[in-house]
């Protein structure tokens, strides 16, 4: 488990439940929105790796409840 996907996974919940109390993250999550989408053109998977609140957490689930069979091919291809 990566740095990166312990801190997305927390931060997305905790910026939905402070826009509860206050409005004004909205805001930040449109400004995330807009600079996750610019990075995905440019990185491409680099997003849904590493910083997906998402697939951070399947990755992490998941990891704990797969029966290690390898990927079919066409998932792995770009």
């Amino acid at each position: 488990m990566k740095k990166s996907q312990i801190i997305m996974i927390w931060l997305l919940p905790l910026i939905v439940i402070g826009g509860l109390f206050n409005p004004m993250l909205g805001y930040l999550v449109l400004a995330m929105m807009i600079f996750l989408l610019t990075l995905s053109f440019f990185k491409g998977r680099y997003w849904c790796w590493n910083l997906c609140p998402r697939g951070s957490f399947l990755d992490i689930v998941l990891s704990k409840i797969s029966v290690n069979k390898a990927l079919p091919g066409f998932f792995l291809k770009s």
